[in-house]
């Protein structure tokens, strides 16, 4: 059984690939098998991955793809939170709708087969009537015989045909429906997503200016300390080379006996 996420933002062939992953991971755990367990449930991952989000370590989750090295977790960490509550909400409010249209629809075919089954009786019936001559009883010989007969036939078979209209109109109906609840809940899932991007991307973009900022600062900084250690050792070795110079002197002022 798939997770209501993975139903909602997953197509088709996907949700198929996703159902044998986790059956395949069901038999690697009754074997006790951890490194297949471990495969299926990367493989399912990477299914989620493509379609922009991970199933969390349970599979049955919606989390944010990670972002590596942001410096950020602690306000991904919330928006981790906002992102899973908000897509599980919507993918759970669309199940709910689809279960109730999946209970319309099995209501529409039992309805729809009484209706026919109806039809099809009451077709028949005027079809044995009027073999039986029952329906033009008395009038054989008044011209309305045939036409009494045609009319009755045909209305049966108007009705007949009504009824399978009126199932495959309910049925189309039917899944309109389900097409409609599928695409307002993609419709809300890629809202929230897209709230989610600009707050992360705000986030990032203070982050990063911020960083940049600190960066800055600290090159400035580096490159004060720099030429202050440059300064001190010009001035350190201007001191030495005067007092070379001084002692130089001196023994110049010996040896001239001064």
């Amino acid at each position: 059984m798939i997770s209501n996420v993975d139903k909602l933002l997953l197509d088709s062939g996907q949700q198929e690939q996703i159902s044998r992953l986790k059956q395949a991971y069901l038999d690697y755990e009754a074997q006790g098998d951890e490194a297949g367990m471990q495969a299926a449930h990367q493989q399912a991952e990477a299914i989620r991955a493509s379609a922009g989000y991970s199933g969390g370590d349970s599979g049955d989750q919606y989390r944010l793809l990670k972002a590596a090295g942001t410096g950020y977790d602690g306000y991904e960490s919330l928006i981790q939170n906002f992102a899973g509550a908000g897509m599980s909400a919507i993918a759970a409010g669309y199940e709910d709708q689809m279960s109730q249209l999946e209970l319309q629809r099995k209501q529409i075919e039992a309805q729809a087969e009484i209706n026919q089954t109806g039809a099809r009786s009451a077709a028949w019936n005027q079809q044995r009537l009027a073999t039986d001559g029952f329906l033009t009883r008395g009038l054989s010989n008044t011209g309305l015989a045939d036409v009494i007969t045609a009319t009755a036939l045909n209305q049966a078979s108007a009705n007949a045909y009504q009824a399978l209209l009126e199932r495959q109109n309910s049925l189309a109906e039917n899944e309109a429906a389900g097409l409609t609840a599928r695409a307002d809940a993609l419709s809300d899932a890629a809202e929230l997503q897209s709230e989610i991007g600009a707050l992360l991307g705000s986030a990032y973009s203070d982050f990063y200016e911020n960083n940049a900022e600190r960066q800055q600062q600290v090159l400035l900084q580096q490159i004060k300390n720099d030429a202050a250690l440059q300064e001190s050792a010009q001035d350190y070795y201007y001191e030495l080379a005067l007092q070379q110079l001084k002692r130089q002197w001196a023994l110049e002022d010996q040896a001239k006996g001064l």
